[in-house]
């Protein structure tokens, strides 16, 4: 008799793996204990994976389970996008999946896709979900709206908005002469009013009386936790997010080699006895990354002129790349939360 493919397995595997991510989450357990649930966590799911491709290489070829392609979310143009892109490619990487970085754009958001059999792509849909909403929620937060002023001064300036890009998520406009009257409610802005901001609640003020009306609120949040609050430069904001992304994508690329290398090289081995067709269904759906193109003229072609491009390195800030690392040491790598829902959408 054929031997099924496991699939009710993996809906109990991930059930298992649920008791020990919450096992690893409890407040109560020692970290070595929970480090421990973490990589049996990661276990369970690779051992799914290895039985079902033993299941599937018994198989006549006409039986054999194909590999799946999902889209998944990468998000809206930003200056950390290039970095969620990595961490999708990590995540799929160590779920043995392949991926196709910005295939498209639907309703406001970049997308991938990711190639894999059924329990690889059901892990990294797992993993980047949980991953990508921990990583968004630090380097991109949004206004909360139910939370007061002190809470949203900290919280936004904690992930590199400066004082008065913040007052902008409140409603504050800045004058421009460009603008039609209308945008202000109907009024210009007081003569002597140097930098202003109007306000449909507040009217007219200057940037130094907003700037300063969203600090104070954070000096009083940071003060009511006893921390400090961080210094950004007013043109820095964007380093600054840039730089928590690189820090967050590195500490998160260390969790996932270090979850890799409890792994045995036999596991390997049987995982990579998929790879053709992975390989194959990456073709098909790709021919653009392997037409052959015309070779480029030589360099030192006569009558040719070589071009030299000069390195340009962006700045760092390392207090944002210590806040990307702290970040990335708080998500869960398990990532079997949600299992109700999807945010992919399979194609193939």
């Amino acid at each position: 008799m054929e031997q099924e493919a496991p699939t009710t397995n993996l809906d109990r595997t991930l059930e298992r793996v649920r008791k020990l991510i919450a096992l690893a989450e409890h407040p109560e357990t020692p970290p070595s204990e929970a480090m421990l649930a973490q990589r049996q966590a990661d276990a369970l799911m690779l051992k799914f994976s290895i039985d079902a491709a033993k299941i599937n290489a018994a198989r006549p070829a006409a039986d054999k389970n194909k590999p799946k392609i999902l889209t998944v979310q990468l998000g809206p143009q930003s200056d950390v996008l290039g970095y969620i892109a990595q961490v999708c490619m990590d995540i799929a990487e160590h779920c043995s999946c392949k991926t196709r970085l910005y295939s498209a754009w639907a309703d406001g958001s970049w997308l991938a896709k990711v190639y894999g059999f059924e329990g690889e792509v059901r892990y990294f849909e797992l993993l980047y979900t949980t991953v990508r909403l921990n990583m968004i929620s630090a380097l991109l937060p949004k206004l909360e709206t139910h939370k007061s002023l002190e809470d949203n001064a900290y919280r936004l300036h904690s992930a590199g908005y400066n004082w008065l890009q913040i007052a902008e998520m409140y409603g504050w406009k800045k004058y421009s002469h460009t603008r039609a009257s209308s945008t202000y409610g109907g009024t210009y802005p007081p003569a002597d009013l140097k930098v202003p901001y109007w306000h449909a609640e507040h009217g007219w003020q200057s940037a130094t009386q907003v700037g300063s009306r969203i600090k104070r609120a954070c000096e009083r949040e940071a003060k009511r936790r006893g921390e400090a609050v961080q210094k950004i430069a007013a043109n820095g904001s964007d380093t600054y997010r840039r730089s928590a992304a690189a820090g967050y994508t590195a500490r998160l690329r260390q969790r996932l080699a270090s979850i890799a290398r409890q792994r045995s090289a036999s596991d390997a081995v049987i995982l990579r006895s998929q790879v053709d067709d992975l390989d194959a269904l990456f073709r098909e759906d790709n021919p653009d990354l392997f037409t052959v193109r015309d070779e480029e003229p030589s360099s030192d072609t006569p009558g040719r002129k070589t071009r030299t491009r000069k390195l340009r390195y962006r700045p760092v800030n390392l207090d944002a790349y210590d806040h990307g690392v702290r970040t990335a040491n708080t998500a869960d790598l398990n990532a079997t939360t949600k299992m109700g829902g999807s945010m992919t959408r399979e194609i193939g």
